[in-house]
């Protein structure tokens, strides 16, 4: 948006806001020193570029938003960026620096740091702001970017009940581990056995079941080779995910086994 105001930062009701045409969102999308010439507001009147942006990353996992802007001006000044805080409805000043009256541009940056859900809505919406912060004056502007930093998350580690569940049994000799679950693009499931010490839960040695220790993705496993040294196992998941909007599930998991003479599934 080209926004047209009587104030720094801009008034709730400026004097015009103009969405940009394709061609002008084209100038300002990349570093290429083909410029967005922003309209001359007039006396004591400023002028901005506004950008509305989607987040897609829940603002629980962001850590960081960084911004920049790439511009000189019709005169050497302070150049400014605000991002607008929904909860105050206040625009907060993020970063400014000084731009030249030509090129080459001068690279504004600005950062927020914390309390990213006064600055993204529900809906995702992040709005923010670079221009001149003097009066009368405008800027070439080459480029605009919000940059959104966030970590991967773990969703969680599931663990089934102790197997055999009759304590009066005892685990002899595995067959199987298979599973059916649903992992959407940046999520993961990995899926391990442990085994009960008499005081804790541990993970099954590599040596009894190669592959445990980095845990198994495909299914089925065969866990033949897990014993009877191992009187009480359990199957544990580790649910894990980068996207803040996609979580994986499982629908189902089994251990095929014998017990005494018996065969035993638990699910």
């Amino acid at each position: 948006w080209d926004v047209e105001s009587d104030n720094d930062p801009p008034e709730a009701s400026p004097n015009s806001e103009t969405a940009a045409t394709s061609e002008q969102y084209s100038w300002i999308a990349t570093s290429d020193d083909v410029r967005w010439q922003l309209p001359d507001p007039g006396f004591r009147d400023y002028e901005w570029v506004k950008s509305e942006m989607t987040i897609n990353e829940d603002v629980s996992i962001i850590t960081r938003i960084d911004f920049s802007g790439e511009a000189y001006g019709s005169v050497s000044a302070t150049a400014k960026i605000y991002a607008y805080n929904i909860s105050t409805s206040n625009w907060d000043l993020v970063g400014s620096g000084t731009v030249p009256n030509a090129a080459p541009d001068a690279t504004i940056t600005g950062s927020i740091t914390t309390g990213f859900s006064n600055y993204i809505d529900v809906d995702g919406s992040l709005i923010w702001a670079f221009g001149l912060a003097d009066d009368s004056d405008y800027l070439y502007v080459d480029y605009v970017k919000a940059d959104v930093t966030f970590t991967g998350y773990t969703a969680g580690t599931l663990y089934s009940v102790g197997i055999p569940v009759d304590t009066s049994n005892s685990f002899a000799a595995g067959v199987e581990l298979s599973w059916n679950d649903t992992e959407p693009a940046n999520t993961d499931i990995t899926y391990q056995l442990e085994y009960y010490t008499g005081t804790e839960w541990q993970l099954i040695p590599d040596a009894d079941l190669a592959g445990n220790s980095a845990g198994f993705d495909t299914s089925p496993v065969d866990i033949s080779s897990v014993g009877s040294n191992y009187a009480r196992i359990r199957l544990r998941a580790n649910l894990t995910s980068s996207d803040g909007l996609a979580t994986p599930s499982i629908q189902d998991w089994t251990a095929s086994y014998y017990y005494w003479s018996g065969v035993g599934n638990e699910e």
